[in-house]
């Protein structure tokens, strides 16, 4: 007669690798934008990206050098928030920018093709 243990472990779900793509491209994404040109390293930006969104600097420099086959869920959240945080910083900036410059009519309509803001008439 077997006995069912209990365990107070928990169990980790390798993510499939379509997921763990996506979470490459973002982490991509994040040091690349975090780069500040000449003199700069991809270290310093990662070093940067973890003090900014509280990433693990390992986790980000696995993800970008494609050293990762599987990764955990509280991971890719991690990376996947920073993400987020960035597109909403990126948009904020861009919006501020139109509304500084919002009495040009021609560089607020060109924004606005840009940014797909207006849709087009016709």
């Amino acid at each position: 007669m077997s006995q069912k243990v209990k365990s107070n472990e928990r169990k980790i779900f390798p993510m499939e690798r379509i997921t763990v793509n996506s979470a490459q491209e973002m982490a991509r994404y994040l040091v690349n934008s975090e780069l500040r040109g000449w003199g700069d390293t991809q270290e310093a930006a990662t070093h940067r990206l973890s003090i900014k969104y509280g990433v693990k600097p390992s986790l980000i420099r696995r993800l970008v050098y494609g050293e990762v086959k599987d990764m955990l869920l509280s991971n890719f959240a991690a990376i996947a928030n920073a993400y987020q945080a960035a597109c909403a910083r990126v948009e904020a900036n861009i919006e501020h920018e139109r509304v500084a410059h919002e009495h040009y009519e021609i560089a607020t309509g060109m924004a606005d093709f840009v940014a797909r803001k207006k849709e087009e008439e016709g």
